[in-house]
């Protein structure tokens, strides 16, 4: 074999390893790159808002600069932020994380500059306070770009950026819009705010957020081939709660979810996260359903008073000129929106300390029946009966074939009927009775979970309340029935079997 050639058989399988390996480097540096961070995608309903309105305008003043109105998607940066920088809103009851702090002294702007913001005069853009740390602890440092989040005086509810910090005399300078004046001794505030929700965020970005998405929409991108889907945090509703008819969930019921998981799901448990890891993690998933609750009702409003790209269509087919309705957008977002958008967060954030409330948890007033033969066979004729009618749904020997599961249902969207028979959630995802047989109890296998899904019902579904029209002694009797399902002996199945055509 000549030379040469043998050269070039030994080189080459050498030199195609080389150009591979520089090709896929080029693919994965210049083509994949590092992912994009995390954005939260507007709603449906807020897609359906004027872009004027959802996005604010800002009014040209003669003689002087714009004035800004601030729109939908203003506030929810305003407030919350970034998925990955989150906004430390303090008026909410999240726990934020941070250190706890009072000012003892303005250092800076001068007295002169001072007073003169404390009569609005000047609207400070950075200014340098000495602070004192609660419970005499002290500070090493303070990161700059960290946030400082006040919790009483003037500025409660708003934060500011730090952007030096002397540890040594304990003095904060921070950036922002001081547009009220400059705070006053005795205001307090949380230094290196924001902790405990940046690592709930670091948290769902690996463990929750290819099932849940970004925003928690349940739209990530795992979610299309899951069944059930994931959960849509967005409107504030879980299922599988300990608190009564209307309220939310509460922490310990997500921290419960979180640590059990979700039985016959996709949704794991994470037992082996810390209890601190937990923690964060329910306080950035309950501080998502905020922000997608606010969102939703701040939209709805906006519709409400026919800012819609729709109503704004149809006011331009009636003859009205365009400046007309931005003249009417500049009167809703200055005079309207403001005061409709405080009362909204303040309802989000009284629901939500409404479900913290151990009063909104059900407690049975009375012990649990005695699970005997005889209230077993109390539970199955109170299953059977119209008071009850669990079978509708459940089927007569709790398969889960009851009629309604193969009857078509109404879709309060299109107030026609969904195109394929069956039950619809809240989130209008196809779900299918309990197969009570089965033993698998997704809210939770205890007797006191299993009352309290009878007592409360499961929010977001078709599952009723039953407090006030069953006693509690009757929902005892159904718990041990359910709960002894799975050891009856069940008949042939049958397809939608109806309680009259079973004999009971």
């Amino acid at each position: 074999m000549p030379s040469w050639l043998q050269r070039e058989r030994s080189t080459k399988p050498a030199t195609t390893k080389v150009v591979l390996a520089a090709l896929l480097t080029t693919i994965f540096v210049a083509g994949c790159g590092r992912a994009p961070a995390p954005q939260f995608t507007p709603s449906e309903a807020t897609l359906t808002l004027m872009p004027e309105v959802r996005d604010g305008i800002t009014v040209d003043i003669e003689g002087g600069e714009g004035v800004r109105f601030d729109g939908v998607s203003d506030l929810l940066t305003k407030h919350f932020g970034t998925p990955t920088d989150p906004t430390v809103w303090t008026a909410l009851p999240i726990d934020f994380g941070g250190e706890p702090a009072s000012v003892t002294k303005v250092i800076s702007p001068s007295a002169e500059l001072a007073a003169k913001a404390d009569q609005d005069e000047v609207a400070a853009g950075e200014i340098t306070i000495a602070v004192e740390i609660a419970d005499g602890k002290s500070v090493k440092s303070l990161p700059a770009g960290s946030q400082a989040a006040w919790t009483k005086g003037k500025y409660k509810g708003q934060s500011h950026r730090v952007t030096a910090f002397d540890p040594k005399s304990g003095a904060v300078t921070l950036s922002g819009e001081f547009d009220e004046g400059l705070p006053k001794p005795g205001d307090k505030l949380l230094l290196a705010a924001g902790g405990t929700l940046t690592r709930g965020q670091e948290l769902y970005a690996r463990h929750c957020i290819h099932c849940h998405g970004p925003g928690g929409a349940g739209d990530g991108p795992t979610a299309r081939y899951l069944d059930p889907k994931p959960r849509d945090y967005r409107p504030g509703k879980y299922k599988f709660t300990s608190t009564a008819g209307p309220e939310k969930a509460s922490s310990a019921d997500l921290l419960d979810t979180l640590k059990r998981g979700i039985p016959g799901t996709s949704m794991p448990a994470f037992r082996m996260l810390s209890n601190d890891d937990l923690h964060a993690l329910v306080e950035y998933v309950r501080w998502l359903s905020i922000r997608g609750d606010y969102e939703y009702q701040l939209a709805s409003t906006v519709a409400a008073f026919d800012f819609t790209r729709e109503a704004y269509d149809e006011r331009i087919e009636d003859g009205d000129e365009r400046e007309e309705i931005l003249e009417d957008v500049k009167s809703f977002l200055e005079d309207v929106f403001p005061d409709e958008a405080e009362i909204i967060a303040d309802g989000i954030i009284e629901s939500w300390e409404e479900a913290d409330d151990p009063s909104a948890i059900v407690v049975p007033t009375v012990s649990r029946v005695e699970d005997t033969p005889e209230s077993r066979l109390r539970g199955r004729a109170l299953y059977l009966s119209e008071k009850a009618k669990c079978a509708t749904c459940h089927g007569t020997y709790g398969k889960g074939d009851g009629p309604q599961a193969f009857a078509y249902q109404p879709d309060s969207r299109t107030k026609q009927n969904y195109p394929l028979p069956g039950l619809y959630d809240d989130w209008h995802n196809p779900i299918r009775p309990r197969d009570l047989t089965q033993g698998v109890y997704r809210g939770g296998r205890r007797p006191i979970d299993v009352f309290r899904r009878i007592h409360a019902g499961i929010k977001g579904t078709p599952m009723p309340r039953f407090a006030g029209s069953l006693t509690e002694e009757e929902i005892w009797d159904i718990v041990n029935y359910v709960l002894h399902a799975p050891y009856e002996p069940v008949p042939e199945p049958g397809r939608g079997t109806s309680v009259a055509s079973s004999g009971h």
